[in-house]
């Protein structure tokens, strides 16, 4: 995969989320370009998609990646680093 661009975003979200969007672009591009093949038999099972496929060299990726985390939640866990939870006699 070779890069062009690779950019986030941070935003508050509500109910104390925070969320973080990841945009990449670039190229697939490994050091040799391996065929496509597929199988007519394989095909006519149904069984020709499960297996992973090798990209042609040089086919364009845009990807966006939206996530989010509870940052309230985040934060109270934060706080409570080295301190224990009260102990029942």
């Amino acid at each position: 995969m070779a890069f062009d661009a690779l950019d986030a975003t941070v935003d508050s979200r509500p109910m104390g989320r925070l969320g973080v969007v990841f945009h990449l672009k670039g190229r697939h591009d490994p050091e040799k370009d391996v065929p496509a093949r597929i199988g007519v038999v394989e095909l006519a099972r149904g069984t020709a998609f499960n297996q992973p496929i090798p990209l042609p060299k040089g086919t364009p990726v845009d990807l966006t990646l939206d996530t989010s985390l509870n940052f309230d939640d985040l934060m109270a866990a934060y706080g409570r680093i080295g301190r224990s939870d009260a102990v029942q006699p």
